[in-house]
């Protein structure tokens, strides 16, 4: 089927799956993979699937009228020697134009301070300081907050190498596309985003926390298009 592929054994909680499918996987098929994301099935939807296209012989057909957009690797956007096999696009976010980490394996569609700031995407920012901090009263009434955020879902906790990274939902929605065009293809005007800096982000050469905008863009977003097809050189959406 395929040969020459590398693995690695990372200490990784998967507790849905077990392991993870990399770009160097994907990028195996001519022809790309397609994922549809599919619907609920109670009301008769088609189910969620993903094909792999060995061959790329009459895949342009297939795609449709669906409009490409370019992918660069990370690293190789600042002329770096370094390649990261992870897929970058452009895209844009209430009309600004900026750079965002393609990412099936999150759930969720996180901008950096720094991209919330660039397109005005209001949050509460004080839910992602650490409530633990200043005098006892302060604090306290912090960790209420915090709770009452955490508990509807207003703010996300993920683990981080120097401790926990709180994300903070957007106060309202979000208009995304896909693209370098002022507003390219649309995903909608309804998306939910989450603001704050991913522990992994600052280890990847341009979407450090220093890098200026920066996104993850994840599944919630991506299923707002009936389909998406990934090639190495562009994703279709």
């Amino acid at each position: 089927f395929m040969s020459g592929l590398t693995a690695a054994a990372l200490p990784v909680a998967s507790p849905a799956a077990a392991g993870l499918l990399g770009v160097p996987f994907l990028n195996s098929f001519a022809g790309g993979v397609e994922f549809a994301w599919g619907g609920d099935e109670a009301t008769g939807a088609e189910p969620p699937s993903i094909t792999f296209y060995g061959d790329a012989a009459g895949t342009d057909a297939l795609r449709g009228e669906m409009c490409a957009v370019p992918i660069t690797q990370l690293g190789a956007v600042e002329g770096s020697e370094a390649r990261s096999n992870l897929p970058c696009v452009r895209i844009n976010v209430n009309g600004v134009s900026m750079r965002a980490l393609l990412d099936t394996g999150s759930p969720i569609t996180v901008l950096n301070a720094a991209a919330a700031k660039a397109a005005g995407v209001a949050y509460d920012a004080s839910l992602a300081a650490d409530p633990a901090a200043g005098n006892p009263f302060e604090s306290f009434k912090a960790r209420m907050k915090a709770g009452n955020a955490a508990a509807n879902g207003e703010v996300l906790i993920v683990g981080g190498a120097d401790g926990p990274v709180r994300l903070v939902k957007s106060a309202g929605d979000v208009t995304i596309c896909a693209g370098a065009e002022e507003w390219g293809v649309p995903f909608g005007d309804d998306c939910k985003v989450y603001v704050g800096e991913l522990p992994g982000l600052a280890a990847l050469a341009g979407l450090g926390a220093e890098a200026g905008p920066a996104v993850v863009l994840g599944t919630d977003t991506l299923r707002k298009r009936e389909r998406m097809w990934y090639t190495p050189d562009a994703v279709y959406v």
